[in-house]
């Protein structure tokens, strides 16, 4: 029997893809007014996945990075020319957080699986990557806490969730047999791996939209195989 559930936050839990494209919207009328180079929105979207993977080049799956975005935007700006420095470019970053936690939301079948698992008695926790004040902004703004007896950001812990720390540290509290909590994500490498290793039942969240949906292990590691994969949050009602 199963007494808890771990979600991951990003794509699992919180809707983000208004809050991306607004946030990328904001730095493109930022740059656009700061260059003289002429480029479109979508011109703007090609050099930031430019960008995303030159970084993801660089630093692999480096443990201590909590903040990635900081890294791309600063390679993006760099490449076209924007220079900004300093407090300036600190004072822009945070800019950008504000406009991203103003567009978030959740999916609707997230407070729908969150009402029922509280009705049930199933203790819950997030594992997030990130940063404390941009995730605590987004977890008040959403008014989650009434849900979460477990909240883990890795900043706070010092090791983001490419290394098994986050994980780890949120099953400590629960008080619970790794065997009876549930892990949900969308990531086989985040979610799905360090889930199996610690011997908990893990599930892939596959929305069909999602930005991690088409990738599959590239292994036979059983660890990167998710005990079941669903499509809505709301399937998890049947295992509790």
């Amino acid at each position: 029997m199963f007494k808890a559930v771990l979600f991951d936050f990003r794509d699992t839990l919180v809707d983000v893809s208004k809050a991306r494209e607004a946030q990328m919207e904001f730095l493109f009328n930022y740059c656009l007014a700061r260059t003289k180079l002429k480029f479109t929105f979508d011109e703007f979207k090609h050099n930031s996945k430019q960008a995303h993977a030159a970084v993801i080049e660089r630093f692999g799956n480096n443990h201590y990075i909590h903040n990635w975005s900081i890294l791309i935007n600063k390679h993006l700006l760099d490449s076209l020319g924007v220079k900004v420095e300093g407090k300036a470019f600190e004072n822009l970053m945070n800019d950008s957080d504000k406009v991203f936690i103003e567009n978030v939301s959740l999916f609707p079948d997230s407070i729908t699986i969150l009402n029922f698992l509280k009705s049930k008695g199933i203790k819950m926790g997030v594992v997030i990557d990130g940063t404390s004040k941009r995730e605590n902004a987004i977890i008040d703004k959403l008014d989650l806490r009434k849900f979460l007896r477990v909240i883990i950001i890795s900043e706070e812990i010092g090791k983001n969730k490419f290394s098994s720390l986050p994980l780890q540290k949120a099953l400590e509290p629960l008080h619970c047999l790794p065997a009876e909590v549930i892990v949900v994500g969308d990531r086989i490498d985040k979610d799905i791996l360090p889930a199996n290793k610690f011997g908990c039942f893990s599930v892939r969240l596959i929305r069909g939209n999602g930005r991690y949906d088409a990738v599959q292990s590239a292994s036979r590691n059983i660890y990167e195989r998710p005990k079941k994969t669903i499509s809505k949050l709301n399937e998890l009602a049947e295992l509790v």
